[in-house]
């Protein structure tokens, strides 16, 4: 059985680091240099598949400019 609603260590530092800069939106790049996240040793595919997660969650709000995927709470 898939477990669907879940949280791990990972998604936490990054809702934390979008938090924290909850007036700006924030790349995945953006998330990954993140003192505390580069802290953990998240790889950025982690942070793509997090930000996936959230996104479907309903937990971050999402921005598309010039192709490129911009992440807020």
């Amino acid at each position: 059985m898939k477990k669907e609603n879940y949280n791990t260590e990972q998604r936490h530092v990054i809702l934390e680091c979008l938090e924290r800069n909850k007036n700006r939106q924030l790349s995945a790049s953006d998330i990954a240099k993140s003192e505390e996240v580069a802290k953990s040793g998240i790889g950025l595919a982690t942070i793509y598949r997090s930000l996936e997660f959230l996104e479907n969650q309903n937990k971050i709000s999402v921005s598309i400019h010039s192709m490129m995927k911009s992440f807020k709470i």
